[in-house]
């Protein structure tokens, strides 16, 4: 459990890192042998933008981490790109924590965007 949360925490970075990294292989040694890091940088980059750390952040919040929750809630910066489902979960988590803040206004626009 320990490796798939390091793997959703840093899974942007470890995109990156493949994705340079099977460009610099496609160079030297031909695209072929690049083509499943790649294949893998792509899919890491993807996964980031259409899951966002939504598994993350529904452990917080089971864990009665609050703080660490709303740090990773913040930490999606195009949460119009998630997946339609995960999206609404993303705007119902948002709409609690700004009830558990008594932050009404903000809660009922994060519900409206449910």
């Amino acid at each position: 459990m320990k490796a798939f949360y390091l793997f959703i925490r840093y899974r942007f970075p470890l995109g990156i890192v493949l994705l340079l990294g099977g460009i610099a292989l496609g160079f030297t040694f031909g695209w072929w042998e690049a083509s499943i890091l790649l294949i893998l940088g792509v899919a890491c980059l993807v996964t980031h933008f259409l899951f966002g750390p939504i598994r993350l952040v529904q452990e917080a919040m089971e864990a009665g981490d609050v703080e660490e929750a709303m740090r990773l809630m913040n930490s999606i910066r195009f949460p119009k790109l998630l997946l339609s489902p995960i999206r609404k979960g993303y705007y119902m988590m948002q709409s609690n924590m700004a009830m558990a803040t008594q932050d009404l206004d903000k809660a009922e626009a994060a519900i409206k965007k449910v």
